[in-house]
């Protein structure tokens, strides 16, 4: 009788296998998404003079540079822009000496913060612009439901490398600014805090990459290798109203044979009418909307050419999944 049993498990199993998707297969994305990534600390993004003692100081005369990651200030570590200014506020002399340590690339470098506090109106200076996290929309590219990881935006969302960490959230098209010749356009959206809908790790030249925990529905798609990626027509899917996801025709024009990740595999030029009297072409939100050719996934549009914003660039779609692959490890 247990054999008999274990033998109808076993014809069950087979029949009903675990999962139905193979490694090269996705689940489509082309949904709008909110990001938000944090610094590993305080992020310099600029800086002004102020007067110390009479005479004119900005920061960059200490070599202060934009780029530049505040990690502790008076020997207290430091992750946001309020536990900052908390030590800051307790230097209150009319000028201030605050020990700090940045993070340059690699490297940690041990510096010297001027604040001037003025008393009367409990206030400082310091001559930095800084900030704690960067928010902002892309489109989500896809899925892989065995790994449970994505893709997404199609190329980094600081240049500086210093974000790694962060969420996505669900997002609304609200409205968009056309692009026009030099004028890149943009989305308009909202995005909703309350719906976060996964986990960034990743930040990297060509993407954000991570994890993600909710059940998602959607089409399945197989990831085209580079090779079979051609001139002709394709369509990119994307939201340009509310929630919707729509494809919509483009041309690719040129492929250009790549041995390592770079955001300039694809060129292409949007031909459906539709899209181009809503937007003029390409707009900022796009990044990260697939490109699907000949019925699979071939890349995400990474960036428009502004000088003709139906025309624009993608990634190749093999060069991203590398990466979410890496994100499950």
């Amino acid at each position: 009788m247990t054999r008999k049993k274990l033998m109808l498990a076993l014809f069950l199993f087979l029949l009903f296998p675990v999962s139905v998707f193979a490694n090269d297969q996705v689940i489509l994305g082309g949904e709008s998404i909110g990001i938000v990534m944090e610094y590993d600390g305080v992020m310099i993004n600029g800086t002004y003079s102020i007067t110390v003692d009479g005479k004119a100081y900005d920061p960059k005369q200490d070599d202060f540079q934009a780029g530049d990651v505040i990690i502790s200030a008076n020997g207290k570590r430091v992750a946001s822009i309020e536990e900052l200014n908390q030590i800051v506020r307790t230097y209150q002399e009319p000028i201030n000496s605050i020990p700090i340590v940045i993070r340059r690339g690699d490297k940690e470098l041990k510096k010297t913060l001027i604040s001037v506090y003025q008393k009367e109106i409990n206030a400082y200076q310091s001559g930095l612009y800084v900030k704690d996290e960067i928010t902002g929309i892309g489109t989500m590219t896809y899925y892989d439901p065995i790994h449970h990881t994505f893709g997404a935006l199609g190329h980094a969302i600081d240049p500086s490398g210093q974000t790694q960490n962060g969420l996505l959230y669900g997002s609304i098209v609200t409205g968009i600014i056309p692009s026009k010749p030099n004028a890149a356009g943009e989305k308009s959206a909202t995005i909703d805090f309350e719906d976060p809908i996964a986990t960034v790790t990743l930040n990297d030249t060509i993407g954000l990459y991570g994890t993600y925990e909710r059940k998602v529905n959607g089409q399945t798609i197989e990831i085209a290798k580079q090779e079979e990626v051609h001139t002709g027509k394709a369509q990119i899917y994307t939201v340009i109203e509310g929630t919707q996801v729509e494809a919509f025709d483009v041309e690719i024009t040129q492929v250009n044979p790549q041995d390592q990740k770079a955001i300039k595999g694809i060129e292409f030029t949007v031909t459906d009418p539709k899209l181009i009297e809503k937007s003029g072409g390409i707009v900022q939100g796009m990044s990260g909307s697939p490109i699907v050719q000949d019925g699979k996934l071939v890349g995400a549009i990474t960036h428009v050419i502004t000088s003709e914003p139906t025309k624009a660039y993608g990634v190749y779609l093999s060069f991203m999944k590398e990466l979410s692959d890496s994100a499950a490890d």
